[in-house]
């Protein structure tokens, strides 16, 4: 789910979306906030909204950024680009079927396909892969496990796996970060293919955790899966919020298609402890 904040002196107006189950908020009007700490902030799932991460909107150029949950700051995500532009077509903030976001990764242009449902086509652009040899073998049960690692928007891992129940301690994940050959660390993607066509992704995301979804990170198991022979030109990832779509164009680009959708609207009483008007003392109310 995603909430769009729009600030109007301490009130706020917060709007849910979701993008394949991966959540988001989306912060536009208010230039002077700490990003990352507002993050934190509203991103706890016990006093706050609860989302995976905040997109903070700039126009003039139009431009998203992205802040995980625990306020470190990200360079792009498929998922919150789609629930992003979602976003800026009900707010009337853009025309036109293709619509250019600028981001840390760089410009990203996303199709508009359809907007009842709302689905869009973002171009990931091509992906750099890291030539490693031999790649990082990590043993799981004394299962020797690869870590195939790419630049997709962002740095990722790509493991594949028969099954997902023996990934799921702490202990494993520190196991693959520690074997990256990107510095600032990684996303873990562990994928299953179920056939030819149609494959599951659990992402384990820096900065965030594990997620139902991530775009990049699926667009980057289909890099993997199609450079081992498992799939061809097209990918369907599968997950309990719906699929998304992964194919490479003639350019040899990567494109991720998939839905995004609003879910509720909700205003936020903006309170303050001591008098003090400083994020740390900002309290919230939140009424649906």
């Amino acid at each position: 789910m995603l909430g769009v904040i729009l600030y109007n002196g301490d009130k706020v107006i917060v709007y849910k979306y979701h993008g394949c189950g991966n959540s988001f908020l989306i912060v536009n009007g208010e230039e002077c906030f700490d990003y990352a700490k507002l993050a934190q902030r509203l991103c706890n799932a016990q006093d706050g909204l609860g989302a995976d991460g905040l997109l903070a909107v700039n126009q003039n150029p139009l431009t998203m950024r992205i802040f995980n949950k625990d306020g470190s700051e990200a360079k792009m995500c498929g998922n919150g680009i789609r629930c992003f532009v979602h976003y800026c077509f009900n707010q009337r903030l853009i025309e036109g079927e293709v619509v250019k976001v600028s981001t840390k990764a760089g410009l990203i242009e996303v199709k508009i396909i359809s907007t009842n449902p709302f689905v869009c086509d973002v171009n990931l652009g091509k992906p750099i892969i890291s030539e490693e040899s031999p790649k990082p073998i990590v043993l799981i049960d004394k299962k020797p496990l690869e870590l195939q690692s790419l630049w997709l928007g962002t740095e990722h891992g790509v493991v594949l796996v028969d099954g997902f129940s023996e990934l799921e301690s702490k202990a494993v994940i520190e196991e693959f970060l520690k074997a990256t050959p990107f510095l600032n660390g990684t996303n873990v993607n562990f994928l299953i293919m179920l056939d030819s066509e149609h494959a599951l992704v659990k992402t384990f995301e820096r900065g965030v955790g594990w997620t139902p979804s991530c775009g990049t990170g699926a667009g980057a198991s289909f890099i993997v899966a199609k450079r081992t022979g498992k799939c061809g030109q097209v990918l369907r990832i599968l997950n309990p919020f719906g699929f998304l779509k992964v194919y490479e164009d003639a350019k040899g680009r990567v494109h991720l298609v998939g839905p995004s959708q609003r879910i509720a609207k909700i205003w936020v009483k903006k309170f303050w402890k001591n008098n003090k008007k400083t994020l740390k003392n900002a309290c919230f109310l939140f009424f649906c």
